[in-house]
């Protein structure tokens, strides 16, 4: 089955098409065990321990315990309703391909994917922004929820591809926004991201992976503030 709708393998440097498509599926075979052998750290575990959470249809939503904690999981609530309601194809496939949105401090990012907690990371200043409509954050939880899924495809984000990765999500936030009935924002923002220069989105620094000890320390030593 294909699940995107163009190609984003790495290119064949070899001049040979059968051996292009023998060294792509091999970095696939290779990076799908990878993926089977990654754990979750100690420190996710204890954060999650901690954390409160809410659960809708199989997807856990957690955040930190504060003040704003209701407010916060309210709000991806709303936006996962607007998915639901509005492209429910694209809603399954969701609760296939992740297990949790964790609303969390994400430094240099709305979001991004983690692939050893298969899980949707949000900025909770980005949730909690009186700029970010349940639009924007429903169209930010289905980008990173392709990068899952071309994950689990056995596509990943090295920066041979990750240009075309980026598209790839971003253009599913294009096809997104046009089933929601005030998807004019969200339109607007994934063409201006499109418009950006591809050298500009390929040397960008990963944001699919692995946690990072800084960012968890993020969220322990800086709290939100509201």
């Amino acid at each position: 089955m294909v699940y995107v709708d163009i190609d984003v393998s790495l290119p064949d440097t070899n001049g040979s098409d059968t051996n292009g498509s023998d060294q792509t599926l091999g970095r696939r075979v290779s990076r799908n065990r990878k993926l089977r052998k990654r754990r979750v750290s100690l420190l996710d575990r204890l954060l999650l321990l901690f954390s409160t959470s809410r659960r809708v249809d199989k997807l856990w939503i957690v955040t930190e315990v504060s003040g704003k904690s209701g407010l916060v999981l309210s709000r991806v609530i709303d936006a996962l309703c607007l998915i639901k309601t509005h492209d429910p194809h694209r809603f399954n496939r969701i609760l296939r391909d992740l297990d949790r949105i964790w609303e969390l401090v994400v430094p240099g990012a709305d979001a991004r994917y983690n692939v050893a907690l298969r899980t949707c990371e949000c900025n909770r200043r980005f949730v909690l922004d009186d700029a970010s409509s349940p639009e924007l954050i429903a169209a930010t939880i289905v980008h990173e929820a392709t990068h899952a899924r071309l994950w689990h495809c056995g596509i990943g984000y090295e920066e041979a591809v990750r240009a075309r990765v980026e598209k790839v999500c971003i253009r599913r936030e294009l096809a997104f926004a046009a089933k929601l009935p005030c998807g004019q924002a969200v339109r607007a923002r994934a063409e201006q991201k499109l418009a950006l220069p591809t050298n500009f989105v390929a040397t960008r620094r990963p944001r699919v992976g692995t946690s990072v000890i800084g960012s968890r320390l993020c969220v322990i030593l800086v709290p939100w503030r509201g």
